[in-house]
């Protein structure tokens, strides 16, 4: 039986106090002393841990869990490798659907590189980066797709709209941040970069992410978290390592 642990808490670098915490106009700083072997950080709210064991049955058989969403008392797990599907499961781990469509054809995708939910309307949406595609499920069936025209390689969903992140570029104008609707028309993009296929940038495991408190980025090799709201882009969180 497969087992799953969430915790639900503040954002870390929001809810801790240190005594070299300090604020920058509206950016945090928290400031690590790299002399010390140890830095402490202190919780402010307390952080609840529940344990829910998933279903396990024939068709729900995770391999590993990539990513995990909660929306709407659903659990929707991506196993990107192995299984190459998304399952979902209420809040007690009963196993609901899953979407398993990995091919070429319509409403299938060569490589599930990332996924997000639209919390309005439960839609499950597919990051096909191989095909340049984003593909549309509601309650584990295909609707429609949307070619991109830009290289992404993360989604998420933000208030009443999709974000996209990326760190290539195949266009004369890059951007590591797209903006789209909730049918994924471009609507903007943000910070700009100028892509040099000689010096890769290596994707960090999640730069995009959505909790309860918005949506948040943080750029390769970077110190910030960038907070994503109403289409733009404010510094969030900076971890001080000193010089």
């Amino acid at each position: 039986m497969n087992k799953i642990t969430i915790f639900c808490l503040a954002l870390l670098t929001a809810a801790c106090n240190t005594n070299n915490q300090q604020k920058q106009q509206n950016t945090t700083i928290i400031a690590i002393d790299p002399t010390k072997d140890e830095n402490t950080l202190v919780i402010d709210e307390q952080a609840v841990a529940q344990t829910i064991a998933l279903e396990t049955t024939d068709v729900a058989l995770l391999g590993e869990i990539n990513k995990l969403q909660i929306v709407n008392k659903k659990l929707y797990v991506a196993d990107r490798e192995i299984t190459e599907a998304i399952f979902c499961f209420d809040e007690n781990g009963k196993f609901l659907y899953k979407i398993d469509a990995a091919g070429q054809g319509p409403g299938q995708y060569s490589e599930l590189d990332d996924f997000a939910v639209n919390s309005q309307t439960d839609e499950v949406v597919i990051l096909d980066a191989d095909q340049l595609k984003v593909i549309f499920y509601k309650q584990g069936k295909f609707t429609h797709e949307v070619r991109l025209t830009n290289d992404l390689s993360f989604i998420s969903y933000s208030q009443n709209g999709f974000v996209g992140a990326t760190n290539y570029c195949s266009n004369k104008e890059c951007n590591h941040l797209f903006f789209y609707d909730t049918q994924f028309k471009q609507i903007g993009q943000a910070l700009p970069f100028t892509y040099n296929s000689k010096n890769i940038e290596w994707d960090l495991t999640l730069p995009l992410y959505t909790s309860f408190e918005g949506t948040f980025y943080t750029q390769d090799f970077s110190n910030t978290i960038q907070l994503v709201n109403n289409n733009k882009v404010t510094d969030f969180v900076t971890i001080d390592f000193g010089k």
